[in-house]
């Protein structure tokens, strides 16, 4: 149970991190 929600606990940094990633690159493309 505990090592289960460490990585519930960890994906969910990774999603919240690599939406801000994106979200980022994102705007670099669609500038010309």
């Amino acid at each position: 149970m505990d090592s289960n929600l460490l990585v519930v606990i960890n994906n969910e940094k990774v999603s919240k991190d690599n939406n801000e990633f994106y979200c980022g690159n994102y705007n670099l493309k669609i500038l010309p």
